[in-house]
This record gives structure tokens, sequence and C-alpha cells, in this order.
């Protein structure tokens, strides 16, 4: 049961990850021009919306790459330097 569980949540992982912008995108073009509304596909559009703006802030506190002197938590005594 353990194993399905961590298999399902690393699949919604991958979807949201690949698929948010698409929807997020689609979904309001077909709510502007075709007036498309059910409450299920305007939470997942919300849904959608809260992780782009995630990624934003993310990309904001963070910066592009995770950095440790940003307080992203890396040891860098590990990484190899090239």
């Amino acid at each position: 049961m353990k194993r399905i569980l961590k298999e399902t949540y690393g699949v919604w992982i991958l979807i949201f990850y690949f698929l948010k912008w698409p929807y997020f995108l689609g979904y309001a073009y077909l709510y502007m021009t075709k007036g498309l509304q059910n409450w299920v596909l305007i939470a997942i559009w919300f849904f959608c919306l809260f992780l782009i703006l995630q990624d934003f802030y993310k990309i904001a506190r963070y910066g592009f790459g995770c950095k440790a002197q940003k307080g992203c938590g890396i040891d860098e005594g590990n990484i190899s330097k090239e």
C-alpha cells in the first residue's frame, strides 16, 4: 500500500509539473471564448495557478539554481568543482 501511494504521488507531481502551463492557459481560453464552466475544472485551474505562483516565488527567493548562500540548504563541501 505504501508503495502504491508513493508511485501515485510521483505520477501526480509529474503530471502537474508538465501540464500546469498548458492547462492554465488552455482553460482560461476556453472559459473566455466558449464559456466552459465546471467547479472541478475551476478548482484544478486555481491549483495550477498556485503552482505557477509558487515557482515564481522560488525563482525570486533562490534565483535560478539553488545556492547555499541564498538559504537553499545545500552542503557545498560535497559538490565537486569542475
